[in-house]
């Protein structure tokens, strides 16, 4: 199960996912027109019952446009959903994965902090006074590095005042 994870979280998969956006947006736009379909042929259905002059065809007619359209809007509004579903599964897989890695390194993390603590409790104290004497080296070797590492050498102010001439 894990390397289908790792697979699908992979940078591989970043090119699907940008055309399952367009593929997304276009049912959006399919299942808006299907509830414009169904809201005209409910309007146009309720017309033709309540005018006298409406024949048998014409009932038949609203209503299997009717049907269509609530068909459509059902259709579009399922795969909305679904595609919807499918986006966040994605989604958490990639933060399944990256929170996965980041345990194992804080394992790692963990395991070396301790095994050096033990170490460092175990051994005698004549061992943790190199470890001290190399600490307060390195801190007079910072002190040097930081007054030497001027990059600019000091340049003496100059007197930006008008000067008078004499």
């Amino acid at each position: 199960m894990r390397p289908i994870l790792n697979v699908i979280s992979s940078k591989k998969f970043d090119g699907i996912t940008h055309v399952f956006k367009w593929v997304f947006g276009l049912i959006v736009v399919l299942f808006v027109e299907a509830v414009r379909q169904t809201y005209t042929n409910t309007e146009r259905k309720q017309e033709h019952n309540n005018a006298d002059a409406a024949n048998f065809l014409t009932l038949q007619d609203d209503r299997a446009r009717l049907f269509r359209a609530q068909r459509n809007l059902y259709l579009a509004g399922g795969v909305l959903v679904l595609s919807g579903v499918i986006a966040r599964l994605f989604a958490l897989n990639r933060q399944v994965v990256s929170v996965s890695a980041n345990a194992v390194a804080l394992q790692k993390q963990l395991t070396n902090t301790s095994n050096f603590a033990s170490t460092l409790l175990a051994g005698d104290s004549k061992d943790t006074k190199p470890a001290v004497k190399e600490e307060k080296k390195g801190d007079a070797d910072l002190k040097k590095e930081e007054k030497t590492s001027d990059d600019f050498p000091a340049v003496p102010k100059e007197d930006t005042g008008l000067k008078k001439r004499k």
